[in-house]
């Protein structure tokens, strides 16, 4: 039975791993998931029901260690080897790059234990922009046996580093395509076929500056002279807008929908299939699942060019924007709106690459050969 470390700094903010985790334990596999942490979050969360499967958190991370990168990563590394027994375990897993990657790489260095690790929007939103980092990078890159790109722009973006100089084919070597998975409940519940007529747009997430809400309920608004029934419906709340943009929903009722926060997936689903166009178009985004979620239920979908969906699909499944081009996301949604037929459907293929079972298959199958390769 392989025994998996788990280095995973967002474990606890974050559904992501977890439902990978979960998954991966309806395999033959033994999952320690070490979680490091600056502030307390409830032991429960998050939790796997599982005799496979241990979750040790931990209150590590300091002030101060935002600012001294090195002593963090060495601080971590010694918090695992007082609380994990690595003579146990096959192989690691580092769910980011430079936050959790160098801590498996400093422990793969005294002993012996093969790891791969993920690069998600973080590590080349924040990370790739000091060149304090190169070091990192370069080790990293030598020594990991795989590395996970969320998103086939996230690698291109990687890649195009200064620090990648010279290791363009080794990176393109260990590279792999992995993306995040959706809730099973999408998957069971598809329904790939377009809506016939309305002008319903449908905006799902937290109502923050860097979801440039604003600028879409403004567009839409804009659109109303040339589309009178258009509507926004919003789901979501939290962020530092929630406020403003309560209020803004209850001032717009011409042209807004608000929904309010939703846990009840059927009622989200209902929502979706009575809506023609998903729209987010963050300034930054690591992937949004909810992108893909929509277009289980037949949407097209307005997003953010170089971030988030950008490059897992072909570009006729909606538009692609810059977000800081007002009249640009206006016209393409537009476009969106009043010529449905140019845009598809997901295709049942395209979808099932989301389902968590065939992903988490495959990272086992990947951790079985870091195991296999060290033997």
């Amino acid at each position: 039975m392989i025994k998996v470390l788990h280095i995973s700094n967002s474990y606890m903010r974050s559904k992501v791993h977890h439902e990978l985790c979960k998954h991966i334990d309806r395999l033959d596999c033994e999952q320690i998931i070490y979680v490091p942490e600056s502030e307390c979050f409830d032991p429960q969360t998050n939790r796997i029901d599982s005799d496979k499967v241990k979750v040790v958190y931990s209150k590590v991370i300091k002030k101060y260690h935002h600012y001294l990168y090195p002593l963090k990563i060495r601080a971590i590394a010694k918090d695992v080897e007082k609380k994990v027994d690595l003579e146990k375990i096959n192989v690691m897993h580092a769910s980011t790059f430079f936050s959790d990657g160098a801590v498996a790489l400093r422990l793969k260095k005294k002993y012996g234990i093969p790891f791969c690790v993920a690069v998600r929007g973080t590590d080349v939103n924040s990370f790739l922009k000091y060149r304090i980092f190169d070091s990192y990078y370069r080790k990293l890159v030598q020594e990991a046996e795989k590395i996970f790109f969320i998103t086939p722009t996230i690698k291109e973006r990687f890649v195009s580093s200064s620090a990648a100089k010279g290791l363009e084919n080794v990176i393109n070597q260990k590279s792999i395509i992995m993306p995040n998975g959706i809730d099973d409940f999408w998957i069971e519940h598809k329904n790939l076929k377009r809506k016939d007529g309305g002008h319903d747009v449908l905006y799902v997430g937290r109502f923050m500056h860097n979801k440039n809400i604003e600028v879409l309920v403004s567009v839409v608004d804009d659109l109303k002279a040339n589309i009178p029934d258009i509507k926004l419906n919003m789901i979501g709340g939290g962020g530092e807008l929630n406020d403003q943009i309560i209020e803004l929903c209850n001032n717009r009722k011409d042209i807004i929908n608000f929904h309010g926060r939703l846990s009840d997936k059927e009622k989200m689903m209902e929502i979706m299939r009575g809506c023609n166009v998903f729209a987010m178009v963050s300034f930054l985004e690591t992937f949004g699942l909810v992108y893909v979620e929509a277009m289980s239920q037949g949407l097209p979908i307005l997003f953010t060019k170089g971030q988030g969906v950008d490059g897992v699909f072909t570009d006729d499944v909606g538009e692609k924007v810059n977000p800081y081009k007002r009249e640009e996301i206006k016209e393409a949604l537009k476009n969106l709106l009043l010529q449905p037929n140019n845009y598809r459907t997901l295709t049942d293929e395209e979808l099932a690459r989301f389902d968590w079972n065939a992903i988490a298959s495959k990272y086992y199958g990947l951790y079985s050969d870091c195991v296999n390769k060290k033997r």
